[in-house]
């Protein structure tokens, strides 16, 4: 088995979505650990390599950094992050406004 990574990762199965420049893109966060996470696009898409992703699940926004990408799966790095449901930082309000559309479904 190639492991490269340090941290131990946690698979899960969260919906999300990955925001950038105004798209909401769907997604599943398949595992996670301390500093990223692995997502699987509900569509292969190209991503820039700054994003914000939404756990759905856990109300919670993470800047991130796209590290690598294959066949619809990609790799973020988790920079900054905040809890959506009680006071967010300005720099979240979107990722909020964007997570109450959503949290429903």
């Amino acid at each position: 088995m190639d492991e490269r990574r340090s941290e131990f990762r946690k698979p899960i199965s969260h919906r999300g979505l990955v925001v950038v420049q105004g798209l909401e893109l769907g997604c599943v966060i398949a595992d996670t650990s301390a500093s990223g996470c692995k997502i699987k696009l509900d569509r292969p898409l190209s991503l820039p390599s700054d994003v914000t992703l939404i756990d759905l699940k856990t109300a919670t926004a993470h800047e991130a950094r796209v590290m690598w990408s294959k066949a619809g799966e990609i790799g973020l790095k988790l920079t900054v992050s905040s809890i959506l449901s009680g006071l967010t930082p300005q720099r979240f309000a979107a990722a909020r406004q964007v997570w109450l559309r959503h949290r429903g479904g």
